[in-house]
């Protein structure tokens, strides 16, 4: 999968001040799961369990005492800890930890008890507005003639403030496939929306997907060449747009 922007991964941990917890909500891609040790409050800051960060992130991570410090490996990638914090033999970490060493966002909410963390691969776009940024993506950077295109718009608000957004009808977003500057489909084109003003609000660290299956045939015939993507969020005042993405469509 072409990895332009976001890849998709958030995980939300409930936490309460005092010890030892069990995590009430963490959620990987949508889908709720549970951390085999709860967060532990030090000083006031959280730590969590370093192994179900690595697994959802498809990481192999070892570990072992060297005296008064742990020494381990995350793939390749080799690191220590002073005076680490294990409960019943798994390795607790502090949230710069995961900011430093796995290059995550990490964002703790004190007030509602919880921790967000997103995985965000950089992008070469323009600064974002309003700490908004826009990625799209497709599952491949070829296709055959007549094969459908899977692309997905990711928005991200990457700011530790929640973000109102207001769109000035029920269409949040849309898609733009062009070839050469002339525009070959659109996905909103057939679609009705209601013209109703709405906000919507994308918490911290939070992110929107919309995803898309571009046909290549049928009313929409691609003929071999290369084409443009481009994803456009619908707000009121000023819309913004993703990164470009080309793709080739082959014999």
């Amino acid at each position: 999968m072409r990895r332009i922007t976001i890849a998709l991964l958030v995980i939300v941990i409930f936490v309460v001040f005092g010890g030892f917890v069990t995590a009430e909500y963490i959620y990987f891609e949508g889908e709720r799961i549970h951390p085999r040790v709860g967060p532990v409050i030090i000083d006031g800051e959280p730590q969590i369990t370093l192994v179900d960060i690595t697994n959802y992130l498809g990481k192999d991570l070892s570990w072992s005492f060297v005296g008064q410090r742990v020494v381990g490996h995350i793939d390749r990638n080799s690191f220590s800890l002073y005076s680490p914090t294990v409960v019943n033999g798994h390795l607790m970490v502090p949230l710069d930890f995961l900011r430093d060493v796995l290059g995550l966002y990490v964002y703790w909410d004190q007030q509602e008890r919880r921790i967000i963390i997103n995985r965000v691969i950089y992008i070469d776009d323009p600064a974002p507005k309003r700490g908004i940024i826009l990625g799209l993506e497709t599952d491949r950077d070829f296709y055959r003639v007549g094969e459908p295109i899977a692309a997905s718009l990711v928005v991200l608000n990457r700011s530790q403030e929640k973000a109102r957004l207001t769109f000035s009808s029920s269409q949040e977003f849309d898609i733009v496939l062009s070839r050469g500057g002339r525009e070959i489909w659109r996905w909103s084109d057939d679609r009705a929306f209601l013209q109703v003003r709405k906000t919507k609000e994308l918490g911290p660290l939070d992110f929107w997907q919309f995803p898309v299956v571009i046909p290549t045939s049928g009313h929409v015939y691609l003929t071999s060449g290369i084409y443009t993507l481009e994803g456009i969020l619908k707000t009121r005042d000023e819309p913004l747009y993703s990164n470009k993405v080309q793709i080739e469509i082959r014999r």
